[in-house]
């Protein structure tokens, strides 16, 4: 048979339980996300979180809000600016409450990695479809990408790469994103291919 130790109900807790952020983000923008809170054993009731640069509580507070923290999970809503270019540590902290079987839990330290220069795009079509037409609508419209596009053209023995079209691997590794569309592997030489 079983003996249980310890107290019959689970301990009484607020908690950071993680921080959810968008995608890349660029100097000058700002970064929006959220963060999940539990609360165990508490009735609902006020919160206050702080977002501080690098380490708690010394760093600088970049966001500061009060929110009501009910039973369970709350999503508490972020937005701040992005800063400049470069890794930055920011820590949130939620304040304590009365009672709470441990303080530990109620700071979270993570990282953002804000850039400097655009998203780089190559693109690579044999015509222009439908889909290329608005795929290079779409990323030009975006400040932060910088769209490269070619296609195939015509050659003596068939199709072929654009003469500007990247070769060799250090070129095409200085792209963030590669679309390769309806190509035929072909044209690509055994070199383009193993590299």
């Amino acid at each position: 048979f079983t003996i249980s130790v310890g107290p019959g109900e689970a301990p009484r807790d607020v908690a950071i339980e993680k921080v959810e952020l968008g995608g890349q983000v660029f100097a000058g923008e700002s970064i929006e996300g959220e963060l999940v809170v539990s609360n165990h054993g508490f009735p609902s009731g006020p919160g206050s979180v702080k977002l501080h640069e690098g380490n708690a509580p010394e760093g600088k507070v970049v966001q500061e809000t009060t929110v009501d923290i009910a039973p369970g999970a709350t999503r508490i809503p972020l937005k701040f600016p992005a800063g400049n270019a470069g890794r930055r540590k920011l820590t949130a902290v939620l304040s304590a409450r009365e009672g709470e079987a441990s303080e530990a839990n109620n700071h979270k330290a993570f990282w953002v990695e804000v850039r400097e220069d655009k998203a780089k795009v190559l693109s690579l079509e044999h015509r222009p479809r439908w889909q290329h037409r608005y795929l290079e609508s779409l990323l030009s419209r975006d400040a932060n990408t910088k769209l490269e596009t070619y296609l195939l053209v015509k050659g003596a023995g068939g199709l072929r790469l654009p003469d500007r079209f990247p070769r060799d691997r250090s070129a095409l590794f200085e792209y963030d994103v590669i679309l390769i569309g309806d190509v035929d592997p072909s044209v690509f030489s055994r070199e383009m291919v193993e590299s």
